[in-house]
């Protein structure tokens, strides 16, 4: 599996851990993955778990408010396969970034956006994290005591589901692009990831209405629970 997408070519301009455990995937996979970085270098640097999705990457720092830096960026996607974008703090039509610009200099690419709550709605334009996808999927509801107030589940179901669900896109994508010849843009939520990875614990309640209680416990399952026949 590790020479799958050899001669695949992935630039990431994704901040923070769901874009970057997306282009980790491919860079395992086999792709050549060069992380975009402004001057300084990725702030999540700093952080302990940073190592995991900076595995098997190349680097270059841009400063893509200089228009040098977006003339280097243009050139790099006229060659690309992949680009991944989103979670960072920028004009993505000001600074060239935006699908429509680089779709036009590159038809075969795939644009594979991460974004809090999609790009279209009320909130499309809030930002979002770990706790918040958690929160508004209603994944929180799912975790602690019933006497005790809603808790954040420990694993980071927000940034590592979405960073997967992206995966599996921009990999479907690839594989729709043998047959048409043409990129397209691939979309992810954190919203809508953490939203899948927890349906099984709305089954319930979309069955019969009934809230399902939380799950810290055993004494949390409903009566009727069948999760052991599926033990694997």
């Amino acid at each position: 599996m590790t020479t799958t997408l050899v001669g695949v070519s992935v630039l990431d301009l994704s901040l923070g851990p769901a874009g970057g455990l997306a282009t980790m995937i491919l860079s395992d996979f086999g792709a050549e993955v060069i992380k975009i970085e402004p001057l300084g270098g990725d702030p999540f640097r700093r952080i302990p778990s940073s190592p995991m999705w900076l595995r098997g990457k190349k680097s270059v720092e841009l400063d893509l408010n200089a228009a040098a830096a977006i003339e280097k960026l243009q050139g790099l996607v006229a060659g690309a396969d992949v680009i991944v974008v989103g979670q960072r703090t920028v004009d993505a039509e000001k600074q060239g970034c935006d699908y429509q610009t680089l779709s036009r200099i590159n038809p075969r690419l795939i644009y594979a956006s991460v974004k809090g709550f999609g790009g279209f709605g009320p909130y499309s334009d809030y930002k979002c994290f770990e706790q918040v996808a958690q929160a508004t999927s209603g994944a929180f509801s799912c975790t602690g005591f019933d006497d005790r107030p809603p808790a954040m589940h420990g694993a980071g179901v927000g940034d590592s589901g979405t960073g997967m669900h992206m995966a599996i896109g921009i990999l479907a994508a690839i594989v729709q692009r043998a047959s048409t010849g043409t990129g397209q843009m691939v979309e992810v939520a954190m919203q809508e990831a953490v939203l899948n990875l927890t349906r099984v614990r709305f089954t319930g309640t979309l069955t019969d209405g009934t809230p399902e209680p939380r799950q810290t416990s055993q004494e949390g399952r409903r009566p009727d629970s069948v999760g052991g026949l599926f033990a694997c």
